[in-house]
């Protein structure tokens, strides 16, 4: 009998031990934490997807496009490509307002896992985690529960460079510590 209770006792710190160790935070984590300003923001365009894309038959092939070419004005075809065209100047008009916008933002980001960004006017705030590579960072919206992707390219104790992924595009985001 007291074996027993001694390999129950044994088994039970064996596994609270293997629950405390597997439980480490990525180093990344530490260095995420604090306060970051805006220093540099571009559009991202990942070149695996670029190429995917290529590889990709377009709907609008071979005698298609050449018809379009030649079409007169009130070819309903031609009115589905402007449209088209309007709709991608839309989405790169956005895309132009979130860069202005997010080149005036401060993030700051704590260790109890929320995190806010202050945009001239406007605070969004979130809770965040870290994927266990460290290199993924997901964002949650307090307020709309929508979910923003974040990867760290780089980081280091003064200097973060993140890619954010956007409905509407991809951002490389560099940040200085500010605190």
């Amino acid at each position: 009998m007291k074996n027993h209770q001694n390999l129950r006792s044994l088994f039970f710190i064996s596994l609270v031990w293997l629950i405390t160790s597997c439980a480490t935070t990525h180093p990344n984590e530490k260095l995420i934490v604090g306060t970051w300003r805006t220093v540099k923001v571009e559009k991202y365009v990942d070149e695996s997807a670029m190429k995917a894309a290529a590889a990709t038959p377009s709907s609008k092939t071979g005698s298609n496009v050449n018809r379009t070419e030649t079409t007169s004005p009130n070819d309903p075809q031609r009115g589905i490509q402007s449209t088209d065209a309007e709709r991608e100047n839309k989405v790169q008009n956005k895309l132009n307002r979130l860069i202005q916008s997010e080149e005036r933002a401060v993030l700051v980001i704590d260790s109890g896992h929320f995190a806010s960004k202050q945009y001239p006017g406007t605070l969004k705030r979130a809770t965040w985690k870290m994927k266990p590579n460290g290199m993924v960072i997901i964002a949650k919206n307090l307020e709309n529960k929508e979910r923003v992707r974040m990867e760290i390219e780089e980081i280091s104790e003064n200097q973060a460079v993140i890619i954010q992924e956007l409905p509407v595009g991809s951002l490389r985001i560099t940040y200085a510590r500010e605190r």
